[in-house]
């Protein structure tokens, strides 16, 4: 009775459901969909506050306007990660991609001015003051904090390159923070997806353009994609067992039909997603089996959400015990500890079986 009363007393754990918040932010509109047990809304939008205080060139108290104005030195969170973006993004791009464009995109007309006609004259004229070697990331004396030191007050960060699709991946942490494994976080296009949508499908987005009577349209769709069929799956499998004194058994399984896709250059690309296993079996005393197992992917698939080009995807350690039951029946009764090194995440299983031979 003790134990019935404190069960009864114990609270039920609240259940995740599906939210969805939607709105305006920095120009742009934001849809983002999210498992979680509470909703969120009120927490994302003080994150995008906190963040327009910060990148927008268009809220004239926002960190960067100070900065650009030569007001303020001090770069906070958001802009330290934005710079060190920058700077890993102008190395990759062989100095192509620069956030001191400033000045040239508010002469163009897509910044903070209106301009109809430019010069040659005028560009030229600020062509000296664009360059990341005219900006520097300063440590101030406790080495957590940072100011930005340019070479000319005429020098001026444009962050928008950058800054939206940072602030998809804040909201994202956001989420994860509040044990949310499963969202897709939609900032004017910007997106980051993880996990599954309501119907338990991989998440992801589709985008149309369609042209009907002369007028373009857009079409957004929180579902799953299929790959060359519905969602009957066809893998191929072929496996060889090396001899009784090596009890060595390679297996090799190729998806050749079915949902095994992904995305590259706006195609949808077939994985063949193929998984490679050894297996070694050693027996012990008493009907017992030590096995060994080691699996890989060789190519972007399924088993990494078709992320890597390469991985182990499973290290396993098995022991089983058969018992015969007839000259040709046996009963196996094991456990086996897994480990995907991939996904970093570790499994157990007790496993039965019937064996005719």
């Amino acid at each position: 009775m003790a134990i019935i009363a404190v069960l009864l007393l114990m609270p039920n754990k609240p259940k995740a459901t599906y939210h969805t918040n939607q709105g305006q932010v920095f120009g742009t509109y934001y849809a983002i969909h999210y498992e979680s047990v509470s909703d969120l809304h009120d927490s994302i939008r003080t994150l995008f506050a906190a963040f327009d205080g910060s990148m927008s060139m268009f809220n004239p108290q926002s960190t960067l306007s100070r900065i650009n104005r030569g007001e303020d030195s001090v770069a906070d969170e958001y802009f330290v990660q934005m710079y060190r973006t920058a700077e890993d993004v102008h190395l990759l791009s062989d100095r192509a991609f620069d956030i001191t464009v400033a000045p040239l995109v508010n002469l163009w007309g897509f910044g903070l001015k209106n301009r109809t006609h430019v010069e040659q004259a005028q560009v030229d004229s600020l062509l000296p003051f664009v360059g990341m070697e005219h900006l520097s990331l300063v440590p101030l004396g406790d080495g957590q904090h940072f100011v930005l030191r340019k070479s000319d007050a005429a020098v001026q960060v444009d962050g928008g390159a950058i800054a939206k699709g940072q602030s998809c991946d804040i909201i994202a942490s956001l989420l994860s923070r509040n044990g949310s494994k499963n969202y897709l976080v939609d900032i004017g296009g910007e997106v980051v997806a993880h996990g599954c949508n309501p119907q338990g499908q991989f998440m992801h987005m589709y985008y149309f353009d369609r042209y009907a009577d002369g007028r373009r349209s857009r079409y957004f769709d929180w579902g799953n994609y299929p790959a060359g069929g519905g969602g009957v799956t066809t893998e191929w499998r072929i496996a060889y067992r090396i001899s009784d004194k090596v009890p060595l058994r390679l297996m090799w399984c190729t998806r050749t039909f079915g949902r095994d896709g992904y995305m590259r250059d706006g195609e949808l690309k077939r994985a063949y997603s193929t998984y490679i296993e050894a297996r070694y079996d050693q027996p012990l005393p008493y009907d017992i089996t030590l096995s060994g197992v080691i699996g890989i992917t060789p190519w972007r698939s399924m088993y990494t959400g078709f992320e890597k080009e390469f991985a182990v995807v499973n290290l396993t350690v098995g022991l089983s015990k058969s018992w015969r039951l007839t000259e040709y029946c046996s009963v196996d009764v094991g456990g086996v500890v897994m480990f995907n090194p991939s996904s970093m995440q570790p499994f157990w299983n007790i496993v039965t079986g019937v064996t005719f031979d």
